[in-house]
């Protein structure tokens, strides 16, 4: 049987980045359950260093443009 793809809301994102930046990204993914490749490729969207496949939600948020 294959993995099951999961999916997370753009303020869980941010959350975990929050905690990766006053952490570590490796600490961030135990605490929360998450790959430390995703905490890493979220820190990124969050310091503006966008890749459009999986920033946009992040972005948005921080930018205030959704809400939460």
């Amino acid at each position: 049987m294959g993995r099951v793809r999961t999916s997370y809301t753009a303020k869980f994102k941010l959350e975990v980045v929050k905690y990766a930046e006053e952490n570590g990204k490796r600490e961030a993914g135990r605490k929360y359950d998450v790959d430390p490749k995703n905490v890493r490729r979220w820190v990124l969207c969050s310091e503006y260093k966008p890749h459009p496949s999986f920033c946009l939600d992040i972005l948005a948020l921080k930018v205030g443009h959704i809400h939460a």
